[in-house]
């Protein structure tokens, strides 16, 4: 039986079939499927960063966004009135 006639056979079957059907396949791939090994036995590569000699982001982000001269309050005032008045019309 081809792939084909399968899934035309499984299509003309009830809900309720199809739906145990699933289970079923579901139950035995789970018994043929291989043991996962011991976490303990798994070693990371050489190239992967570990925590140990990973640099926080906001260690390597510091500074990034910084400016010469901070905004005056007339320009953040000015800077949103203009967000506002675009906002609402």
């Amino acid at each position: 039986m081809s792939t084909q006639e399968i899934l035309a056979a499984i299509n003309g079957l009830p809900f309720n079939e199809r739906v145990a059907l699933i289970e079923q396949l579901t139950l035995s791939l789970h018994e043929e499927q291989p043991q996962a090994p011991d976490k303990t036995d798994i070693q990371a590569p050489s190239n992967v960063i570990t925590a140990t000699t990973h640099t926080p982001v906001t260690d390597r982000l510091f500074g990034a966004f910084k400016t010469d001269a901070p905004p005056t309050d007339e320009e953040i005032r000015e800077d949103y009135t203009v967000y506002l008045a675009e906002k609402y019309s």
